[in-house]
């Protein structure tokens, strides 16, 4: 491989697509419009389950000025989860608050661009741009500025494909977890609700759990955070936490379930089993 070069990803960037400023009406179906939620951390591609909102086919042409992302666009929030990115891979959505989509220059592979700023390196790099505020924030114009080692474009293929391989396995390793878990359920309702005895005693779920047992972390600590987003109705993994300076909220630690708690998340069984802590 050829020596890299560190060069703004401005330099890199053909066009950004860039709807933020106004929120556009929304409909009870149609045209996706992918928010951050649906940036997931390590995930490849936009998570299209957790999209909520949707625009009308008039929207979809007429109101984003700025255009849509297209296949090869490379995802970036601005608020809330920064340092997750994902690549645009289908023709299938909008964007518009707090999201915005850059298109690569000819002759740059965005799966190599991708994999750099989803590397850990590139979150820290992009974390380190945040302006502050009640969300973490990035401002645009210090995201074209962030430095890119850059490879000559045959080395950027041949390191983009070894990383798509990984991730197809991956992919394939979580589309296994959540068929086991679905088994692992439809077991659990056969034995304990299909299948329950009339001699069994009745109980509370207080009688076998801790309910916001008390957890020590202090104030200014950085910790990872979870939004009621990051929680799943499919698998017990959170996706999408982030890390940021402890001032309230609820404390956890490994070994945790979280559950939703407002509508329509608690009806919908959002919930979470902790295991992401380092320690």
């Amino acid at each position: 491989m050829s020596g890299l070069q560190e060069i703004p990803l401005g330099k890199l960037v053909d066009v950004v697509v860039d709807n933020r400023g106004k929120t556009p009406p929304v409909t009870e179906n149609g045209y996706e419009l992918l928010e951050v939620n649906a940036i997931s951390k390590g995930k490849r591609t936009p998570d299209y389950s957790k999209v909520r909102k949707f625009v009308s086919e008039e929207t979809f042409k007429n109101w984003f000025r700025k255009g849509h992302p297209q296949p090869g666009d490379i995802l970036v929030p601005t608020v809330g989860t920064i340092g997750n990115v994902a690549l645009f891979q289908e023709q299938r959505g909008a964007i518009a608050q707090n999201l915005i989509a850059l298109r690569l220059k000819s002759g740059i592979d965005s799966r190599y661009i991708y994999y750099f700023l989803s590397s850990q390196f590139g979150k820290d790099l992009m974390l380190n741009l945040d302006i502050g505020g009640v969300q973490p924030s990035i401002k645009v114009p210090h995201l074209l500025d962030l430095k890119v080692p850059l490879a000559d474009y045959e080395d950027q293929k041949s390191i983009a494909a070894v990383l798509s391989s990984l991730d197809d396995k991956i992919d394939l390793l979580h589309r296994q977890n959540q068929t086991l878990e679905a088994m692992a359920a439809t077991l659990f309702r056969q034995w304990f609700v299909e299948e329950a005895q009339e001699d069994w005693a009745d109980g509370v779920i207080s009688d076998l759990v801790e309910f916001n047992p008390p957890r020590k972390l202090s104030k200014g600590t950085v910790a990872p955070y979870l939004e009621m987003a990051s929680l799943s109705t499919a698998t017990f993994n959170p996706e999408g936490w982030y890390d940021r300076e402890f001032s309230s909220g609820t404390k956890f630690v490994n070994g945790d379930t979280l559950l939703a708690r407002i509508t329509p998340c608690l009806e919908n069984g959002k919930t979470a089993y902790v295991t992401i802590l380092d320690h």
